[in-house]
C-alpha cells in the first residue's frame, strides 16, 4: 500500500494597511495566517497557508502660518486661505505616506489701504519721516504684533499756486491805488487772492515812481520861458486858472498884464510852475524867477542854513513869502535886520528849488529863485 503525502505550503504576502487581499473567496484586511485546501494530482489535499502581513501607512501633519497678502505652495498649488491640505508620498514599502498641511492665514493688520491728501504747491506734507511736496503715491509700512505688516499708501495731490507779476509807474505828484491803499513811493507790493482750488494766488506789483519835469521858468523881454526841454507845454492864466487857447509852446509871449503859469508834461507826468506876475508889457523885466536878480542881492545861493536877502534900495517891501517848486508856501523864520537886509532860516527846508516872492508897496510882485543844499 502506498500512502501519498499531504503537502503543506506557506504563501507569505504583504499589503498596505489601507488595502485588502482576496483569499479563499474572502477579502482579508488584517494580518494573519489563512489556509486554503487544494486537491493534488495524487488525490491528496494540499494545504496552502496565506501568511498575510499589513504594512502601515504613515500619516503626519504640520502647520504653516502666512499673512493674508502672502501665499503658500503645497502639492503644486498656491494656497491663500486657511485650511488642511493633504499630499501623498510613496514609502520604501510602496505604501503611501500622507502629509497634511495645516495652513493658518493671519487676518487683520496685514491689510493694504490708501488715502488721498491735497496740498498747495507752496506747502509740503510729512509722511514716512520725510516732507513730500510732489504729486505721487507714497507707501508706509506699520508692523503688527502678529508679524504681519500693514501697508498704507498716500496718494498726494499737489495743486498749483498761481503767481503773477506786473510793472507799473506813477508820477511823483500822484498816489497809486493798490489793494485798498494809496501808495506814495515805489517798491514791490504783493496782493493775495483766494482761488477756486483752495490755494491762494498772488499778484506782485513792481511799482516805479516817475520823476516830475522841471517847472522852472525864466523871463526874457516879454516872454516867459519854461526851462524843461523836449516836453509838452500848456500855459495858464492864473486869475482864471484856465488854459490859454493855443499857448502850447515852450515860451509864452505876454500881451497884457496878469499872472501866468505853465503845465509841463514829460514821460506822462505833468507839473505846474509858480505863477509869474506881469505888471505891464513895458515893465516886463521887473519880474524875476531866476536864481539871482540884477536888481536885488541874495546870498549864499545855494543856501545851507541861512539866506541873506538885500533888496533894491528904492523899493518898499510889504511881505516876503517862500514857496517850493509847486507853489506850496513854506513857513520858515524871516528876520528883518533893517529896511534893506533880511535873513531867512533855511535849515528846516529840504534840499531843492524854492522861490522868494516879494510883495512891494507899489503892488508889484517879484520872484527870485534860490536853492537849498544840505
Amino acid at each position: 500500500m502506498i500512502v501519498n503525502p499531504i503537502k503543506n505550503t506557506n504563501y507569505p504576502q504583504s499589503i498596505c494597511s489601507n488595502q485588502s487581499y482576496l483569499w479563499n473567496g474572502i477579502v482579508q484586511t488584517t494580518s494573519g495566517n489563512y489556509k486554503d485546501t487544494f486537491t493534488s494530482f495524487l488525490g491528496c489535499d494540499s494545504i496552502v497557508t496565506l501568511q498575510l502581513s499589513l504594512n502601515p501607512i504613515k500619516s503626519f501633519s504640520f502647520s504653516q502660518t502666512i499673512c493674508s497678502n502672502q501665499s503658500y505652495t503645497w502639492n503644486g498649488i498656491s494656497r491663500t486661505t486657511s485650511g488642511n491640505y493633504l499630499d501623498t508620498f510613496k514609502s520604501s514599502k510602496n505604501c503611501d505616506s500622507i502629509v497634511t498641511l495645516n495652513l493658518i492665514v493671519l487676518p487683520g493688520n496685514n491689510k493694504s489701504s490708501s488715502f488721498s491728501k491735497s496740498i498747495c504747491s507752496n506747502q509740503n506734507y510729512f509722511w514716512n519721516g520725510k516732507f513730500e511736496y510732489l504729486s505721487g503715491n507714497y507707501l508706509d509700512t506699520f508692523p503688527a504684533s502678529n508679524g504681519c505688516d500693514s501697508v498704507v499708501t498716500l496718494q498726494l495731490i499737489v495743486k498749483p499756486v498761481k503767481a503773477n507779476s506786473f510793472n507799473d509807474t506813477f508820477c511823483a505828484n500822484e498816489t497809486y491805488k493798490w489793494n485798498g491803499s494809496d501808495l506814495k513811493n515805489g517798491g514791490t507790493f504783493t496782493k493775495t487772492l483766494a482761488a477756486s482750488n483752495g490755494c491762494d494766488s498772488t499778484i506782485t506789483l513792481n511799482l516805479f515812481k516817475r520823476a516830475l519835469p522841471s517847472v522852472l521858468t525864466n523871463v526874457s523881454g516879454n516872454n516867459i520861458i519854461a526851462l524843461q526841454n523836449n516836453a509838452g507845454y500848456q500855459w495858464y492864466n492864473c486869475a482864471t486858472n484856465q488854459p490859454i487857447l493855443g499857448a502850447t509852446n515852450q515860451f509864452y509871449e505876454v500881451k497884457s498884464s496878469g499872472s501866468y503859469k505853465v503845465a509841463v508834461t514829460s514821460s506822462k507826468c505833468t507839473d505846474f510852475s509858480i505863477c509869474i506876475t506881469i505888471v505891464d508889457s513895458n515893465n516886463i523885466n521887473r519880474i524875476h524867477d531866476h536864481s539871482a536878480s540884477d536888481l536885488h542881492m541874495i546870498y549864499p545861493n545855494p543856501s545851507n542854513d541861512f539866506l541873506n536877502f538885500i533888496p533894491q534900495s528904492n523899493i518898499v517891501i510889504t511881505q516876503l513869502v517862500v514857496t517850493d517848486a509847486i507853489g506850496k508856501k513854506m513857513n520858515i523864520p524871516i528876520e528883518k535886520m533893517n529896511a534893506t537886509h533880511f535873513i531867512l532860516a533855511t535849515t528846516q527846508l529840504e534840499s531843492g528849488v524854492y522861490y522868494l516872492t516879494i510883495h512891494r508897496l507899489d503892488n508889484i510882485k517879484e520872484h527870485i529863485q534860490f536853492y537849498v543844499s544840505h
